[in-house]
C-alpha cells in the first residue's frame, strides 16, 4: 500500500497513522512536519520513506524498528543527524539527503558506509 500526502499542512503525523500496518511506501513532498512522530514505527512493512521540506533536524531514535526499510529520503530538509540505531538496519540500501546539512558531512558518509555494507548515500531520490 502506498500513501502520498504531498503539500500537506500537517505539522505532525496523527496517532491513527499506526493503523496503516500494510503501508510499504510513504511520501510527503513539500511537507510541514516539525518532528517525526514515532507512530510511524508501527508501520513495520514500510520499505520507502520520502519526506521533503521537513522542519526537523534529526530523525528520532527508533527508526531501526523499521527493519524492512530499503530507502530513506529527506530532501530539502534541515536534517543534521541520524540516530545511531540507523546503523542496525540490515535492509537499508539508500539514503537520499539532497539539500540537507548532513549530506555535506563527509565523516558521517564514511562512517555509515563502513557500518552498512553496500549502502548508497545519494543526493537525490532517483540517483
Amino acid at each position: 500500500m502506498k500513501l502520498n500526502l504531498d503539500y500537506a499542512k500537517m505539522t505532525k503525523l496523527p496517532y491513527s497513522f499506526s493503523n496503516l500496518t500494510n503501508l510499504t511506501y510513504f511520501r510527503m513532498f513539500a511537507c510541514s512536519l516539525e518532528k517525526l512522530n514515532p507512530v510511524l514505527y508501527d508501520c513495520h512493512n514500510l520499505q520507502n520513506i520520502r519526506l521533503s521540506n521537513a522542519k526537523f533536524q534529526s530523525i528520532p531514535t527508533g527508526i531501526s524498528k523499521l527493519q524492512n526499510l530499503e530507502h530513506i529520503g529527506f530532501e530539502c530538509s534541515d536534517i543534521e543527524t541520524l540516530p545511531d540505531d540507523i546503523l542496525d538496519m540490515k535492509n537499508l540500501e539508500k539514503i537520499s539527503l539532497e539539500n540537507c546539512p548532513l549530506y555535506k558531512n563527509k565523516d558521517f558518509k564514511s562512517l555509515i558506509k563502513k557500518k552498512i555494507k553496500g549502502i548508497k548515500m545519494v543526493k537525490s531520490w532517483y540517483d
